[in-house]
């Protein structure tokens, strides 16, 4: 059997019933906190990208200056 996206949706519906709600605030908050932690990988990324760019930026600025 091939364990795709299918077969888990099918599994978990069938656990679902009996699974503790603790279990399933358990998942919403690690799901909310894995929200958080994209959102600050995004933030970051986007940061060191803006960075690196402007570093580009101003070194390419200064080498043209220097063959003036």
């Amino acid at each position: 059997m091939v364990k795709d996206l299918e077969y888990y949706r099918l599994n978990c519906e069938e656990n679902y019933l009996h699974t503790p709600i603790s279990v399933l605030r358990y998942i919403k908050e690690l799901e909310k906190n894995n929200e958080k932690v994209k959102s600050v990988v995004s933030e970051l990324r986007d940061i060191a990208w803006d960075n690196a760019t402007d570093n580009f930026t101003y070194t390419r600025i200064n080498d043209l200056l220097e063959d003036v």
